[in-house]
């Protein structure tokens, strides 16, 4: 996948370790279950991890319930469909 370099910023990681995140995918689509999100996503090398969502994104879907025995979350979007993965 293509990445674009961009001016930057610093991620704070485990115990205040600093990482620098300095490449960029603009507008990809991610499908988690029946929800799409389109966006930039910033390319930061953390082992084991393929996206991590930030609290921006949380933002942006409002109200929603999570259930961690079973690894589920629900919210309904601003056009009132269900989102679930």
């Amino acid at each position: 996948m293509a990445t674009n370099k961009f001016e930057g910023f610093n991620v704070e990681v485990d115990k205040g370790k600093m990482m620098d995140c300095l490449r960029m995918v603009p507008q990809i689509e991610l499908n988690m279950g029946n929800y799409t999100l389109v966006g930039d996503f910033y390319v930061v090398q953390l082992a084991n991890t393929n996206v991590m969502l930030g609290v921006q994104w949380l933002i942006s879907i409002g109200m929603h319930w999570n259930d961690y025995h079973t690894m589920e979350m629900e919210w309904f979007t601003l056009e009132g469909k269900c989102g679930c993965v």
